[in-house]
């Protein structure tokens, strides 16, 4: 636990009061304290006391329990400590995650996923996509970066107007080779 200085202290309460949206005289009496001593709060003339504290951690866990907890280590405690947040659990051991299928099953389901768009045995589509590997990792381009190029493109918004202006057929231009 961290060790707070006087205006560390000062500066959470100030937030804690502005997060509960309180009047000085609501938040003294809200912590059981005057409004006198919510003004010397206020002004860094002094700080809540231990009670008050757990008080306010009371007050603002719902609306803040990051600053609540803030607040609560400035007097060595935790929201739960205080009977205000359940107790962590440790993480349960739970089922170890599944190993992962060996590359070649992996492989092979990709060359099948190419064959059946294809319409193709296996065996015919199997050197073009070795090849088109070779190719991208000679490239250094990543299987993400060649799947954003290959994914298909959403088809333009058929708006009636030509790319002509309007001024009869638009010409498709063809690559020069």
């Amino acid at each position: 636990m961290a060790y707070f200085t006087h205006s560390e202290t000062v500066s959470l309460v100030g937030r804690a009061r502005i997060v509960l949206g309180m009047t000085q005289k609501d938040f003294g009496e809200a912590l059981g304290a005057s409004h006198r001593s919510a003004q010397r709060w206020d002004a860094g003339a002094s700080e809540p006391g231990t009670h008050q504290l757990q008080n306010l951690v009371r007050l603002l866990y719902a609306k803040d329990a990051v600053l609540a907890t803030q607040i609560a280590d400035v007097i060595r405690e935790t929201p739960a400590s205080l009977g205000i947040a359940e107790p962590a659990l440790p993480s349960p051991a739970g089922a170890p995650p599944r190993p992962r299928p060996p590359t070649e099953l992996i492989v092979e389901s990709i060359v099948c996923a190419a064959a059946e768009a294809l319409a193709v045995p296996p065996a015919t589509v199997r050197p073009a996509l070795r090849a088109a590997f070779q190719r991208a990792k000679a490239m250094e381009l990543t299987v993400d970066e060649v799947d954003a190029v290959l994914s298909p493109k959403a088809p333009p918004k058929a708006d009636g107007a030509s790319e002509g202006g309007g001024r009869g057929k638009a010409r498709s231009r063809q690559p020069r080779i």
